[in-house]
């Protein structure tokens, strides 16, 4: 947009060019008038003379001259009120020109400063692009984080499960082993015992035999 005004604003800075090229023609031509306007009332003067000098005969022809010098004298006016007009339009092309200038100054700096907004834009949405990469590679890791945790989860309570089956081994062995000790006990009981009677059987046995001899 800045562009397309930087150029309106030149075509309007060329066109004023034209303008002021124009009036500096039309300068040329109203002094070239004002010249002839000159000349006119010069001669008109001149032949004023001479119907004088002519007496009646000239008068007639002094009354064109006059009339001629009146119509130079109107288009001498008329060229000086034209030359005043082209100056104020010469000085306001001037001025309008140097305030294009300045207006072009101004927008130029205005693209300048467009361009490095959008320079600066382009480089944020880089950084920004970066960080989004960044953020999503955290992500990611952040799942395997996630995924590497629960299966540590799992394994601990797998771990735990076979802590209690070694736990409820341990308690059925040691129930095992109370057993085993409360059955030797009464191993060793049935074992005095048998020994016991062992020998009262055969304390019996040796008084029974000694008596038959």
């Amino acid at each position: 947009m800045a562009d397309k005004g930087n150029g309106s604003i030149r075509s309007t800075d060329r066109s004023m060019e034209d303008i002021r090229l124009a009036t500096k023609e039309i300068s040329g031509i109203v002094g070239l008038i004002t010249d002839i306007s000159e000349r006119t009332n010069l001669l008109a003067l001149n032949a004023s003379i001479e119907a004088a000098r002519a007496g009646d005969a000239g008068r007639g022809f002094a009354v064109v001259a006059e009339e001629i010098s009146k119509l130079a004298d109107k288009t001498r006016t008329s060229v000086k009120n034209i030359m005043v007009l082209i100056t104020k339009t010469d000085t306001a092309v001037n001025t309008g020109i140097d305030h294009v200038n300045e207006t072009v100054n101004v927008l130029n700096e205005i693209v300048g400063q467009s361009n490095r907004i959008q320079l600066g834009v382009t480089k944020l949405k880089g950084e920004i692009s970066s960080q989004s990469n960044s953020l999503t590679n955290v992500s990611n890791e952040l799942k395997e984080l996630q995924s590497l945790a629960e299966s540590i989860e799992t394994s601990c309570q797998e771990q735990k499960r076979t802590s209690e089956d070694m736990v409820v081994s341990v308690n059925s062995l040691s129930g095992n082993a109370q057993e085993l000790a409360q059955s030797s006990e009464d191993l060793n009981r049935v074992s005095v015992t048998i020994s016991t009677v062992a020998k009262t059987i055969s304390t019996i046995a040796n008084s029974f035999v000694t008596s038959n001899r």
